[in-house]
C-alpha cells in the first residue's frame, strides 16, 4: 500500500509550528507569556490539564526532561504517541488508531485534571 502525503494537513503542521515558534521567540524576548484563563478566574486554584505546556515545551527545547516532566506529565508521556498520530494523519492513514489514542489521551486528561487539582495528591 502506498501512502501520500496530503499538503492541506502539512499546511495546518505548519502554521501551528510556525505558531509555535513565534510564542517561543516572543517568550525569549519580552518574557510576557500567555495566562491560563482557568487559573485566573479560579483565583490560582484550579489548573487546568493543559497549565504547564508552555513550560514544558520551553523545557524540551533546552533538553532539561525532567523538567519538562515535571510541567505537565501527560503532555510528556503523550507526545510520542501524539507525534505518531501526526504522521499518520499527514499520510491520511491510522485512522482507527488515531480515534482509540484520541480516546486515551481524552480520559487521561480528564484523570489528570481532577489528580492535580485534589489538595493531597502531589500531581504538579
Amino acid at each position: 500500500m502506498k501512502y501520500k502525503l496530503n499538503y492541506n494537513n502539512l499546511k495546518k503542521i505548519l502554521i501551528v509550528a510556525g505558531l509555535g515558534l513565534a510564542y517561543y521567540i516572543w517568550l525569549k524576548l519580552t518574557g510576557l507569556a500567555l495566562k491560563c484563563p482557568m487559573y485566573a478566574i479560579s483565583r490560582h486554584h484550579i489548573k487546568c490539564p493543559g497549565c504547564g505546556i508552555s513550560r514544558a515545551c520551553i523545557s524540551e527545547v533546552h533538553l532539561d526532561f525532567a523538567a519538562a516532566a515535571h510541567y505537565n506529565i501527560v503532555f510528556f508521556i503523550f507526545q510520542p504517541v501524539w507525534a505518531v498520530c501526526i504522521v499518520m494523519w499527514l499520510f491520511d492513514c491510522g485512522e482507527r488508531f488515531r480515534r482509540v489514542v484520541s480516546i486515551i489521551s481524552l480520559a487521561a486528561l480528564i484523570v489528570f485534571f481532577v489528580l492535580r487539582n485534589l489538595p493531597f495528591v502531589p500531581v504538579y
